[in-house]
């Protein structure tokens, strides 16, 4: 294993571990280890991620830090809010989001440090050029945005007769909303997606089908299977719908990355 993943793999096991116990107050041995697994995992993906990137380092940070955020945190809390009881306040939403970006904050830095980024364009001047790369810039972003939620549809109805029943178990503090709330969700979150994904888009080195790649891995890693990951070690409904869970979100990330990474074609 490289030296960078190792220390990387350190470094976030302990920020996972230090996080774990100032929020639930202890950490047994099922929590370290999938707190050593994810933080492997994400290191991987650091280092691979990052050297394609064609920014600066502070420039580099930003992009990474946000997306990172957003990504694996904020869409997932946000959906969380509605299909689960987890944040049964907003205090406990607002103090979730609060810890969850610090952590990022202080994740993103050590990877910069380690990993130390080589790009030398800056993120404005990126994005400036994709914009004039991409005629229609806006109608791509509202594209985008529109087909997150048939993608999200599709993989959802594939595996709803295995977790329709957990979900409306009124016990389990699990539920589906309605579709009239649903739809709205989802075309916000497929928005929130679409305009990180083209910044990163912007951001990367020009190479054939980066794009793809970068989409589908960002939005199942960092996004989904280790936020999910995370999950089984917590004693309620959700840890049982989680692995199927997984597979409908590998579905969605390849697909929508997919097509994502063809609306916004050129490099």
């Amino acid at each position: 294993m490289d030296k960078k993943v190792i220390i990387l793999s350190i470094a976030f096991a302990t920020i996972a571990c230090i996080q774990h116990l100032i929020t639930k107050g202890n950490i047994n041995r099922e929590t370290l280890t999938i707190a050593i697994l994810s933080s492997i995992i994400l290191s991987f993906y650091f280092t691979w991620f990052m050297p394609e990137l064609n920014l600066r380092k502070r420039d580099a940070y930003f992009l990474t830090c946000i997306t990172l955020f957003v990504v694996a945190s904020l869409n997932n809390f946000i959906e969380a809010y509605f299909f689960t009881d987890i944040f049964n306040t907003t205090f406990t939403l607002v103090a979730a989001v609060t810890v969850s970006l610090l952590t990022t904050l202080i994740q993103t830095a050590l990877a910069i440090y380690i990993l130390k980024p080589e790009g030398n364009v800056t993120l404005r001047n990126a994005i400036c050029e994709h914009v004039r790369a991409n005629e229609y810039y806006v109608l791509r972003i509202i594209a985008a945005s529109l087909v997150y939620f048939p993608v999200y549809l599709t993989f959802g109805l594939i595996i709803s007769p295995f977790v329709v029943p957990i979900y409306t178990n009124s016990q389990n503090g699990l539920s589906v909303p309605s579709f009239s709330i649903m739809f709205p969700l989802e075309l916000v979150r497929g928005a929130i997606y679409a305009i990180v994904l083209a910044a990163v888009f912007a951001s990367l080195k020009k190479q054939k089908n980066l794009n793809f790649k970068v989409a589908a891995t960002l939005l199942f890693i960092p996004g989904a299977f280790l936020p999910l990951l995370s999950s089984l070690t917590q004693a309620n409904a959700f840890s049982q719908v989680a692995p199927y869970h997984i597979f409908e979100i590998l579905g969605d990330s390849i697909v929508y990355g997919y097509i994502v990474s063809r609306i916004f074609h050129k490099v």
